[in-house]
């Protein structure tokens, strides 16, 4: 009788279960967590220390209300050129990356101002540390610095003489800051300051926003030319106003940016 070989066991077949992991994620989350966190830190203090004004500035009747005006020349600069800017970037920052450009023009003009005014600022320099951290952590952070150039024409006929009139109205506004005396009200605010930030910052985004056919820039231009010139036309002698005629420009502006701000179209993250 042939006894048939044993049969030769098979090793066992184990198979590895592939658990996903978080590791190349984690990194990107937490950078978003820390993104929201300045900019909604950022934007609260924006909000609280001047960003009110752009709602309060219109009541303000201390000194007689001489101090309108430059209110609201503040609660420009930092409600829409800030504050608004680095809320947008608390859900789906990936989105709004001309938001972000505005928040880093507009600080870096409050830079370039308070040089120009020789009045730096602690506080501004905390500001622009929170912004330059906003940028560096931005998942778009490249098209932020670096963007396409896409020039909106029939807005850039517009963006330049509008540039061109807040530079000379800011320096005329830092003239005022270094001629007034002791004891001046307006100073004593701020106010000439103020002015001159805010201009700096309008001009650099009005600009911009035609260069790069950017919907969120000229929205937030818009809103701000809306702002100062209907201020100005209903106070056309308060200080700082730019006076019936400036105003009326400025009107014209903002709507003229409005209409571009919807032809150009919304931003999309890229793929």
């Amino acid at each position: 009788m042939v006894v048939p070989p044993p049969e030769l066991e098979e090793p066992p077949v184990t198979t590895t279960t592939q658990i996903p992991t978080t590791a190349g994620v984690a990194p990107r989350r937490s950078r978003l967590v820390a993104l929201r966190l300045l900019a909604g830190a950022a934007a609260l203090v924006m909000a609280l220390t001047g960003g009110h004004l752009l709602a309060t500035g219109w009541g303000d009747a201390a000194d007689g209300g001489v101090h309108r005006l430059q209110d609201l020349f503040w609660g420009v600069d930092e409600a829409l050129l800030l504050a608004v800017p680095l809320a947008l970037q608390l859900r789906r920052p990936a989105r709004h990356p001309g938001a972000a450009r505005v928040a880093l023009l507009a600080v870096l003009a409050q830079l370039v101002g308070a040089v120009a005014a020789a009045t730096i600022d602690p506080f501004g320099l905390v500001l622009l540390a929170f912004v330059v951290g906003v940028v560096a952590l931005h998942p778009r952070r490249r098209e932020v610095l670096r963007p396409r150039v896409r020039v909106d024409l029939p807005l850039l006929v517009l963006a330049v003489p509008a540039s061109a009139g807040l530079l000379a109205f800011a320096v005329v506004q830092v003239a005022h800051h270094y001629a007034a005396g002791p004891g001046d009200v307006l100073e004593a605010k701020v106010g000439w300051l103020g002015a001159a930030l805010c201009c700096l910052g309008l001009a650099s985004v009005v600009l911009v926003s035609a260069l790069l056919s950017d919907r969120t820039p000229a929205l937030l231009a818009a809103a701000g030319l809306a702002v100062l010139g209907g201020a100005s036309v209903l106070h056309p002698h308060l200080p700082s106003s730019l006076g019936v005629l400036g105003g009326s420009a400025a009107l014209v502006g903002a709507a003229v940016a409005a209409s571009r701000a919807y032809a150009v179209g919304s931003e999309r993250p890229s793929a």
